[in-house]
């Protein structure tokens, strides 16, 4: 028990780094960089406790394993260059100031965002928590079959465009729902009536009930 808590002291996950690519130069910018993880064996580290305990061994080397990030500038640059594969698009016409701020804030925590081979991406993951705190404005919001105030207005516009990206560019799609009824951003500019993908962090709000997503 003790070994455990000091691996969850000295748990820490890979961050994985950002970047920007420039296609008329054919470069890419580091906009934030990378940092290796770590974690304690603590299986590994109770034998070798026990087999010091039996011997003059008196200090042990912790197993402490380093995890690199998943995706590293060299990867992207095997890769280059880059080619565009597919894009979505939500409409912002007749939007609120406060909306816009929380498209603006959603839509930052995906810029420059990296997505390892073979692995399932996650809006709402990436997204993190919808809050005053996280620098989100209240606005109107779906609620059941209803709208309400909340400070996540506009954020579905984000997973919306998001999720059209994937669809267009072929991707399977693991999870996505619906807003409670049709919304008329989603129709705009002649987009097709079904895909656009609601979300909201930490809760979901459906009618008669509140479920954590």
């Amino acid at each position: 028990s003790f070994l455990q808590g000091l691996a969850d002291e000295l748990a820490r996950p890979p961050r994985e780094a950002r970047f920007d690519y420039d296609g008329e130069t054919d470069t890419l910018v580091t906009l934030t960089p990378g940092q290796c993880g770590h974690w304690l064996d603590v299986g590994a580290t109770v034998e070798q406790i026990a087999e010091a305990c039996v011997s003059s061994k008196r200090e042990i080397a912790l197993p402490v394993h380093v995890v690199p990030p998943r995706v590293t500038r060299a990867d992207l640059e095997a890769l280059l260059p880059l080619s565009w594969i597919s894009q979505g698009e939500s409409s912002l016409r007749g939007s609120k100031r406060e909306c816009l701020q929380n498209i603006r804030v959603a839509a930052a925590r995906f810029h420059g965002l990296a997505v390892p081979p073979q692995t399932a991406f996650s809006f709402l993951d990436n997204l993190g928590l919808v809050t005053a705190a996280n620098g989100y404005s209240e606005s109107w919001v779906v609620y059941g079959d209803g709208t309400m105030r909340g400070p996540s207005g506009g954020v579905c516009q984000v997973s919306t465009a998001c999720f059209r990206a994937a669809f267009w560019g072929g991707y399977p799609i693991l999870e996505r729902w619906p807003h409670a009824y049709r919304v008329g951003w989603c129709e705009a500019n002649g987009s097709p009536v079904g895909l656009d993908a609601a979300v909201f962090s930490p809760l979901i709000y459906l009618p008669g009930t509140v479920e954590s997503q």
